[in-house]
């Protein structure tokens, strides 16, 4: 009775398996070669759909949907003709057993959750305030163990009563004195070194009247690029840092919402470190794909 119960249940059960995680349910089949064959096939089906999602290369990338859907229910239906074709009496490995394999995968769950939560989260770029470091398009990872930054480092946070995600250089600490006069900045009385780079840059496919100079900006015993527009603008006076808050810039200098808009950021506000692009698209098809711009923030060659 047990046997044809088992018999019964087995192929329910690995069709399920592979609804959930296209993949799994071949492991409690016993079929490592099918089990990675269909993992590879859900894991490429999630880059077409990022790459998609990124590009514009379709209207609505919600198409895709029906190919993960679909991968899963070949999956299960695959997995089911398998197990029926499987010995009843085969010994069966330790780690085949349904309970290890659903307590491994939730506990992978719930891992992935806290190290998105925690640890590192992936950000798109929606904006053009820090411009030529970061562009609209780039996919950004946050390491979210650095929430108290040094100066010179680019921060994510929120505001108070504000829903969207900002992302800015921090340029002044707690108790610096901040003066920003044309393009030049003061940190407690001294100028920034500042050296010129090029004229007349714009990014690809950006209007006419986006274009400025790109300068080298040194801060905190790093240096970083900035873009200055045509024309630039006059003396915003000079600020103290209180405690607990920063004074937060974009690279962009003259197109940027930041602290010289709303004040000072609130240090409680600040939720990770941005250090690397992994990925960066603008909505133009696969010629839209930004290939020189990967890696670490403040390394990426400018256009």
């Amino acid at each position: 009775m047990v046997t044809r119960l088992s018999a019964y249940f087995a192929p329910w059960l690995g069709g399920l398996l592979n609804l959930v995680l296209p993949g799994l349910g071949f492991v409690y089949a016993r079929k490592l070669g099918l089990a990675l064959f269909y993992g590879v096939g859900i894991a490429f089906s999630n880059v077409l759909a990022t790459t998609a999602a990124s590009t514009g290369l379709w209207a609505y990338p919600s198409i895709l949907f029906p190919l993960s859907l679909g991968l899963r229910v070949a999956a299960a239906l695959h997995v089911w003709r398998v197990i029926q074709r499987l010995a009843l009496n085969e010994k069966k490995p330790w780690w085949s057993r349904p309970t290890l394999l659903v307590t491994g995968y939730m506990l992978g769950f719930i891992a992935l959750v806290q190290l998105n939560n925690h640890v590192v989260e992936s950000f798109r770029v929606a904006a053009i305030s820090m411009v030529p470091n970061l562009i609209d398009g780039d996919y950004v990872l946050v390491d979210k163990t650095q929430r108290k930054p040094t100066r010179g480092d680019v921060m994510m946070f929120m505001l108070p009563g504000k829903p969207m995600v900002y992302v800015k250089r921090i340029v002044g600490l707690p108790g610096d004195s901040v003066r920003y006069q044309a393009h030049r900045l003061f940190i407690n009385g001294v100028e920034l070194q500042q050296e010129f780079l090029r004229a007349d840059w714009r990014p690809e496919k950006f209007p006419a009247w986006f274009v400025g100079n790109i300068y080298r900006e040194h801060l905190g015993g790093r240096e970083h690029k900035l873009f200055v527009m045509y024309p630039d603008e006059g003396p915003r006076g000079t600020a103290t840092v209180p405690v607990g808050h920063y004074f937060a810039l974009g690279d962009n200098r003259n197109f940027s919402d930041d602290s010289r808009d709303w004040g000072f950021l609130p240090a409680e506000n600040v939720f990770g470190k941005a250090v690397f692009v992994w990925w960066s698209a603008s909505a133009q098809g696969l010629g839209g794909i930004h290939w020189g711009r990967f890696g670490p923030v403040d390394d990426i060659a400018t256009e």
